[in-house]
């Protein structure tokens, strides 16, 4: 289910994407990870915890 820019959520979509945190990170257009191996690798990347807004590039050798 893709979601567009202008769909508003409704009450009861909030409340299951509350207990949901795959159906959360879809309405937030964001990818859930759960390969062990790119966990691995993000979490080797060591980005600062004041960096709020990163993009990690899916192919390893590529730019965070």
């Amino acid at each position: 289910m893709r979601m567009s820019a202008t769909h508003a959520l409704t009450h009861k979509e909030i409340l299951q994407a509350d207990r949901d945190y795959e159906r959360a990170a879809l309405y937030a257009h964001l990818v859930y990870v759960s390969d062990q191996q790119v966990i691995k690798r993000i979490r080797g990347l060591v980005i600062p915890p004041a960096w709020g807004k990163v993009w990690i590039c899916t192919v390893e050798n590529g730019h965070i």
